[in-house]
């Protein structure tokens, strides 16, 4: 395995892990500022 391999395996593997927990993220802003919208 050569090292660009193992540069490109890493990398999907981050984003793998990085992606839903962005988008959680993303997802638990838009329902609080939804929730603060209801609550005004």
């Amino acid at each position: 395995m050569s090292f660009y391999d193992f540069a490109l395996v890493f990398l999907l593997g981050m984003l793998a892990v990085l992606v839903p927990s962005v988008i959680g993220l993303t997802i638990d802003q838009y329902l609080l500022g939804n929730n603060v919208c209801a609550l005004c």
